[in-house]
């Protein structure tokens, strides 16, 4: 008799087990595609931030060269753009647009893709010392999550800015 009540013990207890794996499985293909969908979205993220970064990083290295610049070029407008597209290694330089104003004066503004050229404003820099400078750059962001781009919409830019004081 006890022998009879272990087998069927044992046997509703296997039986439990095997019930329980498959709704394990099936409670995580059920999760699954919504924790897919949190960690890329979280890594887009990421990725967005750290472009961010870098282009405040750049933008203040080239508001900090062009302060320096006083009587030294003959463009400050392209070299400043330069130093910025150095900085930002991996970003690309055809995306960014950049506006420079020196000394208060009407800012000069870049378009992304052009040449940054502004030979008046060696002049303006000569005569700003002790001036304000203020440098912007502008970059596109796009967040990718599961191939679609659109994600934040079609107008999302990055803006950075930096003021300092012409030396």
């Amino acid at each position: 008799m006890k022998l009879l009540e272990r087998l069927w013990t044992r046997r509703a207890s296997r039986r439990r087990l095997d019930e329980e794996q498959g709704q394990a499985i099936i409670e995580m293909a059920l999760v699954m595609p919504f924790l897919l969908i949190a960690v890329t979205g979280i890594l887009s993220l990421g990725l967005m931030l750290n472009e961010d970064i870098q282009l405040n990083n750049a933008v203040s290295a080239g508001a900090l060269y062009l302060a320096d610049q006083r009587g030294n070029s003959t463009d400050p407008c392209a070299d400043t753009a330069t130093v910025i597209e150095n900085a930002a290694p991996y970003l690309k330089a055809s995306n960014m647009a950049f506006s420079i104003q020196i000394n208060g004066n009407t800012a000069n503004y870049f378009a992304a893709g052009t040449t940054p050229t502004c030979t008046s404003g060696a002049a303006q820099l000569n005569a700003a010392q002790y001036g304000p400078i203020v440098v912007k750059a502008s970059y596109p962001c796009v967040v990718f999550v599961y191939g679609n781009s659109n994600i934040m919409g079609s107008g999302c830019t990055m803006t950075a800015q930096m003021e300092a004081v012409v030396q």
